[in-house]
C-alpha cells in the first residue's frame, strides 16, 4: 500500500522562518566552536546571525559559512572604532543584514556565575583583537555600551547601506522609533530573560507591536522557542521569523555540527506537520492563523 503524499508535498516552507540568534562563545559548547554552527546553518540554509562575541575570529569563521545566510550582530560600543571594524567586516564579507543588540547595555545580575566565580576565558574573547588600539587599562571602558542612543542608530544608517535590524524591542513606541530612525526590521525579545527577571515576554507584546507597525515591516521574535509548535505559534502571533538561541547551544553541546544540523532539519519537518494539522499551505497562511494561544 502506498501513502498519498500530495497533501504533504503541497505544504511549502518556501523561506526558512528560523534564524540562529547571536549567541556568544560557542567554544564553550563544542571544540568546533562557531565553525560547527556555520556548517550546520549552511547545510540547512538557515540564516545565522554571527555574534561579535564569537569565540573564534570572524575572518576564520566566514570561510565556513554560506554567504547567502550570513548576518552580522553588532553592539554600539562606546569606542566607535570597535563598532566600525566589525561593521567593515560585515560589509567586506557581504552580510545580508546588521543586527544591532540594544537590550543589554549592561550585564544582568547573574547570581550563579558570581557564586562560583566563573568568567569567560580570555582566549575566547576574539573581540579584543578588534580593540588592539586600546591599552589594557582602557579596554573595559572601550567595550562598554552605556553611551549609545537613538542618534547612534541614525549614525549607523548613514554609515552603511546594509539592512539594519534592531534587536531588543519590547515597546510599541520604541518599535515605531526604530523604523523612524532608519531600521528595516526589529527583533521583539527580552534577551531570553537573562538580563532582568520579570520583564514582559516577547509573546506578551508581539501583537500590539505588529498592530503598531502594520503588515509591511518585518518583525522577528525571540525568547524560549525550541520546537515546531513554538515556531508555528510565533508566526501565528504576527512574527515573520523566529530566532533560536539556547537550543542551538544545547545541540552543539550534544553532537557538534551534526547535532545542530539534525535538530534544524527536524524542526522544519515538525513545523510542516503542524502546518498540515492547521490546514496551512505556506508561511503566509500561518501568519493569518487565529486558532493558537500563547
Amino acid at each position: 500500500e502506498t501513502i498519498d503524499t500530495s497533501v504533504k508535498d503541497s505544504i511549502s516552507v518556501d523561506r526558512s522562518p528560523i534564524v540562529i540568534a547571536p549567541t556568544a562563545f560557542h567554544q564553550l559548547a563544542t571544540d568546533q566552536a562557531e565553525v560547527a554552527t556555520a556548517i550546520a546553518a549552511s547545510n540547512t540554509k538557515t540564516p545565522y546571525i554571527v555574534s561579535c562575541y564569537s569565540s573564534i575570529d570572524i575572518q576564520k569563521l566566514i570561510h565556513n559559512v554560506d554567504r547567502s545566510i550570513y548576518w552580522q550582530q553588532l553592539y554600539i560600543f562606546d569606542d566607535r572604532k570597535i563598532t566600525e571594524k566589525i561593521l567593515d567586516y560585515a560589509e567586506c564579507f557581504n552580510a545580508k543584514a546588521i543586527v544591532v543588540t540594544v537590550g543589554a547595555a549592561v550585564s544582568g545580575n547573574r547570581i550563579r556565575e558570581r557564586a562560583v566565580g566563573w568568567k569567560i576565558p580570555k582566549e575566547y574573547i576574539h573581540l579584543i583583537d578588534n580593540a588592539s588600539h586600546l591599552k589594557a587599562i582602557n579596554l573595559s571602558q572601550g567595550l562598554s555600551k552605556k553611551c549609545s542612543s537613538w542618534k547612534d542608530i541614525e549614525w549607523l544608517r548613514s554609515r552603511t547601506s546594509l539592512p539594519i535590524v534592531l534587536k531588543g524591542i519590547l515597546d510599541k513606541n520604541d518599535a515605531r522609533k526604530a523604523i523612524e530612525y532608519g531600521c528595516d526590521a526589529i527583533v521583539v525579545t527580552n534577551h531570553g530573560g537573562r538580563q532582568m527577571d520579570s520583564v514582559v515576554t516577547s509573546t506578551d507584546v508581539i501583537q500590539e507591536i505588529r498592530q503598531e507597525l502594520g503588515s509591511n515591516i518585518p518583525i522577528y521574535l525571540g525568547d524560549g522557542y525550541s520546537s515546531g509548535i513554538d515556531v508555528l505559534k510565533g508566526l501565528a502571533l504576527g512574527a515573520d521569523r523566529i530566532l533560536l538561541g539556547k537550543p542551538v547551544i544545547w545541540k552543539l553541546n550534544e553532537n557538534g555540527a551534526s547535532g545542530l544540523e539534525s535538530y534544524l532539519e527536524e524542526l522544519i519537518l515538525e513545523l510542516r506537520t503542524m502546518m498540515e494539522l492547521c490546514g496551512c499551505r505556506n508561511i503566509d497562511e500561518v501568519n493569518n492563523l487565529r486558532i493558537v494561544s500563547k
